[in-house]
């Protein structure tokens, strides 16, 4: 019982969260008028990951009903951590494979600036 238990858990828990793109605690895949954007990937730490953060729109310093300050950076849907990304390509290929398709890049000093539009097909 345990077992079917915890199988029906993992299967649903893996569609769930398939095609998800968790910014912070937002889908930004459920919002409705989002079409655009914004990737800032900052290659220049020292560290062997990039720094990633998303702008859809919203208010850098917004708060949710909680009074928590959302986050800019792409989280995991199931763990809720910080998801760490090795290259700007890691960062394309998760987006990509969720729908959203890389327009244009902008580079200044080391930081990429990535525009995605949603994939409405």
């Amino acid at each position: 019982m345990k077992r079917t238990f915890l199988l029906i858990a993992l299967l649903t828990s893996s569609i769930l969260s398939f095609g998800q793109v968790i910014v912070g605690e937002v889908d930004i895949n459920q919002i409705d008028d989002l079409e655009v954007i914004e990737v800032l990937v900052d290659n220049r730490s020292l560290i062997r990951s990039v720094d990633v953060m998303v702008d859809y729109g919203h208010l850098q310093n917004e708060v949710n009903a909680w009074g928590k300050r959302l986050e800019s950076r792409i989280t995991d849907p199931d763990t809720k951590e910080r998801m760490v990304f090795k290259s700007s390509a890691h960062v394309i290929n998760f987006l990509e494979k969720r729908g959203w398709k890389n327009y244009s890049v902008v580079t200044r000093e080391g930081v990429f600036y990535y525009y995605f539009r949603w994939n409405k097909e």
